[in-house]
């Protein structure tokens, strides 16, 4: 039997639903009403969320420490400013004292979804073909969506290619097997997702960044490579090369000197990935960075 708690939490001050939320990834896990989320697909189905001005008030079967990872009230931005380097501490404190109420809003729980919704992201509108996708798939079933096809979904290839996927490989027990809250076998499955066909260094930067809580993974997208080349100057480092990242750990990589992944682990630690989804929002011109 499941049983339901009615509790609520209290926020973080300037807490931002719609900004925490519009980047994630978990984002077509959810149905938005105003200050109301319904937690649709997966872990928690069924929660809902009510967001007043200092708290949350939950209804649903779902802990709390599920909850503060599914809202982002596990990431405070201001808690990892000391793991920034000294030459871009000052600008990157400006960004947290000015962003600090967008957090990082996750799902270790529900990271086979969350690898569906990023894998489906390629090269298209998230927000329009992604979510409708995803919600597509949630309601047949993922298991009819392996056995009969994506046809009565659409034709793209972005279905096309994960149901092959899905069909032709382990990638499922791959990702349900791995430990999210392990560094170690986060790292190992960075490598490992990258001897799939299909799958790129971004995609897998990307499912990590929001299936972990490490929040140092780093998808290079354009908004991203836009902000360090025009706001560092980073004009001659390039994007992480899938084949060199499938033999090296990033800290004895040849090319790592020059690769603007590494660059922004290695200078703005645990707030890399959320630096990043901040460009994110600024290319999609909801805040100014």
């Amino acid at each position: 039997m499941v049983i339901k708690h009615i509790f609520s939490i209290k926020l973080p001050k300037h807490y931002n639903l719609s900004l925490t939320f519009y980047p994630s990834f978990t984002y077509p896990l959810y149905r938005f009403m105003e200050n109301r989320a319904v937690k649709d697909i997966g872990v928690c189905s069924g929660t809902i969320f009510t967001f007043y001005k200092d708290h949350v008030y939950i209804d649903g079967p779902c802990n709390r420490d599920v909850i503060e990872e599914l809202l982002g009230l596990w990431f405070d931005p201001s808690e990892y400013i000391d793991s920034v380097s000294k030459r871009y501490k000052d600008y990157i404190l400006g960004l947290v004292n000015r962003f600090n109420g967008i957090r990082l809003a996750i799902s270790p729980s529900d990271r086979i979804w969350v690898f569906i919704a990023v894998f489906l992201s390629k090269a298209t509108n998230f927000h329009i073909n992604t979510v409708k996708w995803v919600r597509e798939i949630a309601s047949i079933g993922l298991n009819n969506f392996i056995k009969n096809g994506y046809r009565s979904i659409g034709n793209s290839f972005q279905l096309k290619q994960l149901w092959h996927l899905l069909n032709e490989s382990n990638i499922i027990d791959v990702l349900g097997s791995f430990n999210p809250y392990s560094f170690n076998d986060s790292w190992k499955l960075r490598r490992k997702l990258l001897e799939y066909k299909y799958i790129g260094v971004k995609t897998v930067d990307a499912f990590l960044l929001f299936a972990t809580k490490f929040s140092f993974f780093t998808p290079i997208d354009r908004h991203y490579k836009k902000f360090l080349v025009q706001k560092l100057g980073l004009r001659s480092y390039r994007e992480p090369l899938d084949k060199l990242c499938k033999l090296y750990n990033c800290y004895i990589c040849p090319l790592n000197r020059k690769c603007l992944s590494y660059f922004s682990r290695r200078n703005f630690g645990k707030l890399s990935g959320w630096i990043q989804t901040l460009s994110y929002l600024a290319g999609n011109k909801l805040l100014n960075i």
